[in-house]
């Protein structure tokens, strides 16, 4: 259950595939069925969806979805927190080991609904990573869904997708905290190359 507030939010005293008796971040606003659950990149936090560019001031997608439906976006372990400088800093949520797969964050999130005592049916709608595991707790849970939105998600092919290269480069980059480049800028080491790559200058 519920153990701390937030000013934004709850942090949930959850027990899934991961670990037992972590705690993770959750905010949830409005109220209504179904459910929206936003469940965000790789690298994104609920920040994702609950934060404006400064740059260019808008509602956020949590903002008017909470006008009117009940709506919640939480913290997977390991996503950094998306401050209004542009910086970032560790998420809220307890880390777990790294790394972890698309079923670990389905098992956390359904555990997380559960804790927080919040119902379904369910609108899962999930960014880049979250896409695959909307469609994986779609699949887990049949009967927790009522629809689905996916917006720009990546696929099961998109591992297979990246060269070596790439691959460490957005292990790197989200494991920073930082932002997906459309090049990346730093080659891999050696040791991440298999050896056909390594004949290849990078």
């Amino acid at each position: 259950g519920v153990v701390a507030v937030w000013a934004e939010g709850w942090l949930v005293c959850v027990c899934g595939e991961v670990g037992c008796g972590r705690k993770m971040y959750s905010e949830c606003r409005g109220c209504g069925s179904p459910t929206v659950v936003l469940i965000s990149g790789g690298a994104g936090a609920a920040t994702s969806w609950t934060m404006a560019d400064p740059a260019k001031p808008a509602p956020t997608v949590f903002d008017e979805v909470a006008k009117f439906a009940r709506v919640c976006a939480y913290d997977r372990p390991g996503t950094p927190v998306d401050l209004a400088d542009g910086k970032t800093k560790p998420s809220r949520s307890d880390p777990v080991s790294q790394p972890t797969n698309t079923q670990d964050a389905v098992r956390d999130l359904h555990a997380l609904l559960r804790a927080a005592n919040e119902r379904g049916p369910y609108v899962l709608v999930g960014h880049s990573f979250g896409g695959l595991v909307a469609r994986l707790y779609a699949s887990t849970y049949p009967n927790e869904g009522a629809g689905m939105v996916v917006v720009d998600p990546a696929s099961e092919a998109t591992q297979a997708a990246l060269t070596p290269m790439n691959a460490y480069g957005t292990w790197n980059y989200t494991r920073t905290g930082g932002r997906l480049p459309l090049t990346n800028p730093h080659p891999a080491p050696q040791r991440y190359l298999t050896r056909s790559d390594r004949h290849t200058n990078v």
